[in-house]
Order: C-alpha cells, then structure tokens, then sequence
C-alpha cells in the first residue's frame, strides 16, 4: 500500500512554477520480479525506468523522507561518509549535473530529483584511509531506494556522468570521490518515446540463489 498521509504530487507549468491543483495518480513504477520465497519488503519491486514524468514533481518532504533515509544508514565508526548534492528541477545548479551527464543517460534529465552520491574518504577518528567508505554509501542508496520505492517513486541509479564536471561544478573537494548519479522522479509509461519504452519493457532477470550464496566452500551451492 502506498501511503495516503503525503501531499498530492505537482505538476509543473512551463515556466517552472508549480500547478497546485492536484493530478491524476500515474500508473505505479513496481514490476515486482520473481522470487523462491515470498518478501515483506519493496526489494524485488524496484526497478530502473527511463521515462519519467516531465512535469511532475516531488514534494519537499518526500525529497527529505529520501535524505533521511538515508541518513539512518549505518557505517563503519558510525562515521557516515555519505555526502550528497540535491538537485531539484527548479534549483539554479540541477543545469550543472544535467550537463555532467553521457549522451546515453540524457533521459535522466526529465527526473524530478537527481542526486549525486559522495564518499568522504578519511576516517576522522584517526586520519587514516576509510576502505569501508563506499561499502557505506551503498547502504545509504539501498535506504533512499527502499523509501523511494515505498513511496511510489521510480529510481535509476547510474555510473554514466562525468566526476571531473561535477567535481569543478560544485568544487568537490580531492579527498571526496564521487560514485553515482541518482535520478527520482514519476513514472510515465504514457510518453511516447520507441527507444525509452523498448528500454523499460526488457524483461527482469537476477542470477539465482545457488550461483551467489555459498555454503561448504566457494562456489558450492548450500541447497540440498
């Protein structure tokens, strides 16, 4: 069940201003995949969709719900080396990630939020090399991706963009690296778009269990 409590989506005018006036709900982003058992959670519903609604938008508290849930990860030290750029349609610098984006990831920019996922490298406790950095900032995805998908909301996460482009754009620091660029938004199967809809409708497949979990040794499988 999606929730009920949150305010209606907006759509957008031309000229960026938001239309109060609350919309029809779009057709939901889950594709729910098959799994051997079944799941309580939003897991093997989420998927990475191209097309997203080009005038719908998401409210302030579901772009905070998405932060927070990510915050309340958990890290190595409790150090949280997450470090995240918002950028909303309406932000003066979402033109700067926009532009760091390859050619094939262009779709992106019709996302309401695109987020940039950030390592801070260096362990404060101690000043030495936090290896566990990214291995954290995964956790923290998983989280927005989860909140993400219980809202009704479709995510893509990709590695197509230039760092170098977002590092100068928004003077990142050497010491962070920048991992992942995040699009969220509305899905909208109604856009007419060939390649956009041969892209979502391929189907969605996962390796089975016996060939990533292992049980007597690496490689074996524990099923009997």
């Amino acid at each position: 069940m999606l929730p009920t409590d949150l305010a209606p989506p907006m759509e957008t005018h031309e000229d960026g201003a938001p239309n109060r006036a609350p919309m029809a709900p779009l057709p939901s982003p889950r594709r729910p995949g098959d799994t051997s058992v079944p799941l309580r959670s939003h897991a093997h519903a989420r998927w990475s969709p191209t097309r997203f609604h080009i005038h719908r938008d998401l409210t302030d508290e579901e772009v905070t719900a998405l932060m927070e849930a990510a915050r309340w990860a958990p890290s190595t030290y409790g150090e949280e080396p997450w470090r995240f750029i918002v950028a909303r349609r309406r932000d003066p610098w979402r033109q700067a990630v926009e532009a760091a984006l390859v050619p094939g990831n262009a779709w992106a920019r019709d996302a309401s939020v695109l987020v940039v996922g950030m390592t801070s490298n260096t362990l404060s406790r101690n000043g030495k090399e936090n290896r566990m950095a990214t291995h954290d900032l995964g956790i923290a995805l998983g989280g927005i991706l989860g909140e993400a998908t219980s809202r009704g909301l479709a995510t893509h996460p990709m590695g197509g963009f230039r760092s170098d482009a977002i590092r100068t754009a928004f003077q990142v620091p050497d010491e962070v690296d920048i991992r992942w660029v995040l699009a969220v938004g509305h899905y909208d199967p109604r856009r007419d778009d060939p390649e956009l809809s041969a892209k979502d409708a391929r189907p969605r497949r996962r390796r089975p269990l016996r060939e990533t979990v292992f049980g007597p040794r690496y490689g074996v499988s524990p099923e009997r």
